[in-house]
């Protein structure tokens, strides 16, 4: 069982440092860890609370929604088929930046994989897709959190039916929420989705009981899970300045590079995930040591080259050039983007 310093460290909640802080007051005082460093003001208690029900998921022998959160991904579960090669997905990856297609259609275009192929995995994926269940959903989590109200997420719900726009920008738009609590809640989002891949990957190695839908998820993609990945922010901006100018040409650069150390003993390239979390910005060109790519919220990640065999740590300098929407106004914002690492 993952303890939950584990899962707080694995999926970017906290620092190292909070975790030997803590582990020091807990030696003097007996009291519970997540509790310490809540009280330490190094964690929120919402956050806590978010990978306390991921641990208990795992002590009760509960895996669906955590092989969900795993196997969701179209490129791990066509690897795992053996329909496509990692060299050949790589290859595919690496198109996704300068093709409007998307990854099956790319495969299935170069002859790399049949239409018949793409998809038994498309069904595939919006089966695991439906069983997870609404504790990983943006709404039912600030409700969770206490940032907004059960009819609010109704109310904004229904809005979303008939205009298509995002949960966060129809909520913006009825003054359910303020635009830090938005981005505090979208960051929350992806941290648990990391935490509940780290709890699975734990999982996948133990003799957990599973139940026959969970072991069909964990034995179509145990061979993406087995890797270990881990991160933490050393260098992120606190906030964004928008001028003028900014204003006029359409973007706006970072003053300076975001750096993050990344763990793991991937033998492949880092997947690295990029969430704006804010309607100001509709995309970014990041330059990383292998160039520049572009984002978008319909392809928002990246690969990155790693060099090295064995459990290691590499650091990432990521730049960014942030695009504004139309309606963006001067101003200064809170740091808008999330991230999240895993193995191609």
């Amino acid at each position: 069982m993952p303890k939950v310093g584990e899962l707080l460290l694995g999926a970017g909640f906290v620092l190292p440092e909070a975790i030997q802080t803590a582990l020091v007051r807990q030696r003097l005082e007996n009291r519970r860890l997540g509790e310490l460093i809540v009280e330490l003001g190094m964690l929120d208690e919402a956050d806590l609370d978010a990978v306390l029900a991921i641990q208990s998921e795992l002590r009760a022998g509960r895996a669906d929604d955590l092989a969900s959160v795993v196997g969701n991904r179209l490129g791990a579960i066509l690897l795992a088929s053996n329909y496509v090669t990692k060299a050949q997905l790589d290859w595919a990856l690496g198109r996704l930046e300068d093709s409007d297609e998307h990854l099956g259609e790319i495969l299935v275009s170069r002859g790399v994989l049949s239409s018949a192929q793409l998809s038994g995995a498309l069904v595939f994926q919006a089966q695991v897709q439906a069983r997870r269940s609404d504790r990983f959903k943006l709404g039912q989590m600030l409700v969770a959190s206490g940032d907004i109200s059960e009819a609010s997420l109704l109310e904004a719900v229904e809005r979303q039916k008939s205009t298509g726009q995002k949960l966060g920008e129809v909520l913006l738009e009825l003054g359910a929420i303020s635009k830090p609590a938005l981005g505090a809640g979208l960051s929350r989002q992806r941290r648990c989705i990391a935490a509940a891949m780290a709890a699975f990957s734990f999982m996948a190695g133990s003799s957990l009981p599973l139940n026959a839908a969970a072991a069909t998820t964990r034995m179509q993609v145990s061979a993406r899970i087995l890797t270990h990945i881990s991160f933490r922010s050393m260098k992120t901006p606190d906030q964004v300045s928008i001028t003028a100018a900014n204003v006029a040409q359409g973007y706006v650069d970072l003053d300076a590079p975001i750096e993050m150390e990344v763990r793991t003993n991937s033998p492949g390239a880092i997947l690295v995930g990029i969430s704006l979390n804010s309607p100001e910005f509709t995309g970014a060109t990041v330059t990383g040591p292998s160039g520049s790519s572009r984002i978008t919220p319909g392809a928002p990640s990246i690969v990155m080259p790693s060099h090295g065999q064995g459990m290691r740590t590499e650091t990432l300098s990521l730049r960014m050039r942030i695009e504004l929407a139309s309606n963006a106004t001067p101003g200064t914002v809170l740091m808008p983007v999330s991230l999240l690492v895993s193995p191609v």
